[in-house]
């Protein structure tokens, strides 16, 4: 089963050429939350078999939360592509900039969040509009 999309953030000036070498690209951590609806997600981007690719790793919607589970069996498996099946829906390489408030996340504070999410205890005793991870929104002038 495919456990990547399409990249983000990280995409190449003009698109990849063969005949120029895809520059390095450091494993990066991202989170971002809907500018109208009750929606945070969270994934990597890395070079991965030369390729740039995104790692979804959690989405909330309204309080249910969805994360992808790194195990091989097939409940893992069914709900890792209900997962991905949802993400390709909320975000794509062309809304992520218009519909999206995205921040660069920590590696450890990434891997803690996922962990939380993973065990189940990401979301308890948490008041989604209050204490969500939150993204902040850049100021324009």
């Amino acid at each position: 089963m495919k456990a990547y999309t399409d990249v983000l953030i990280n995409k190449v000036e003009g698109g990849h050429k063969w005949w120029r070498p895809d520059p390095d690209m450091p494993l990066m951590h991202y989170e971002a939350k809907h500018k109208t609806d009750n929606i945070y997600i969270m994934w990597m981007e890395t070079r991965a078999m030369r390729t740039r690719c995104a790692y979804p790793c959690l989405i909330i919607e309204d309080g249910d939360l969805m994360v992808f589970k790194p195990s091989k069996s097939i409940g893992a498996g069914q709900e890792n592509a209900a997962m991905l099946k949802r993400w390709a829906l909320l975000v794509t390489p062309q809304n992520i900039e218009t519909e999206w408030i995205v921040g660069e996340v920590d590696k450890d504070v990434f891997a803690e969040r996922y962990k939380k999410a993973q065990d189940g205890t990401l979301l308890e005793g948490m008041k989604q509009a209050e204490e969500a991870p939150a993204v902040e929104e850049n100021e324009e002038e």
